[in-house]
């Protein structure tokens, strides 16, 4: 058996990063060895969805059948995989981190059936790598769906605002001392 565990970072919430990894019809967005996916049940996303994604591995397609196992939303999913000669567990546990986002960690587990044990020595290194490419393009992706969400910003620090044009701070004065006007009318009283 092959297993993978990364652990990504990412300023969007928790609810929100989850809804985005759990639907694995968005895979081709984010995991450069997935060809195609689409959901196949109409029902709305959880336990019992089902997902037809082919995928490259060393060069050929192969086509996979994903079904949610284990839905916790929005902390955890897992989803069971099948392939000719293939099956695999992935399961992604997502953790707030107050004022942050959240902390995704996502685990894959591969068994390569019957005759897995002889051919697994040469497939590791490419499963890995195929793994870590995957992850480096969830993490890009969440981190462009962070950018393009409306800021939460906390309140400027005095020293930000004393550099803001006096437009930008309506009612607020700039600190004493930062204010070069009020600094001429000392200098001349």
């Amino acid at each position: 058996m092959i297993q993978l565990e990364e652990t990504i970072v990412s300023e969007l919430g928790a609810e929100r990063t989850f809804r985005y990894v759990a639907d694995f019809a968005h895979l081709p967005e984010w995991d450069p060895g997935i060809v195609s996916a689409r959901r196949t049940t109409a029902a709305p996303l959880g336990l019992g969805t089902r997902f037809e994604l082919v995928a490259s591995v060393l060069g050929r397609r192969v086509p996979m059948v994903y079904e949610v196992a284990g839905f916790e939303p929005p902390r955890r999913v897992v989803l069971h995989g099948e392939a000719p000669g293939l099956r695999a567990v992935d399961e992604i546990q997502i953790e707030p981190i107050p004022g942050f986002g959240s902390r995704l960690r996502y685990r894959a587990d591969f068994d390569l059936g019957r005759f897995g044990w002889l051919v697994e020595p040469f497939l590791r290194r490419a499963f890995v790598a195929m793994g870590k490419r995957a992850l480096a393009g969830l993490e890009a992706e969440l981190r462009r769906a962070a950018a393009s969400a409306p800021a939460k910003r906390a309140a400027p620090s005095e020293r930000q605002a004393a550099a803001w044009p006096a437009a930008a701070l309506h009612d607020r004065k700039p600190p004493r001392g930062r204010n070069p006007r009020a600094r001429a009318e000392r200098s001349t009283a």
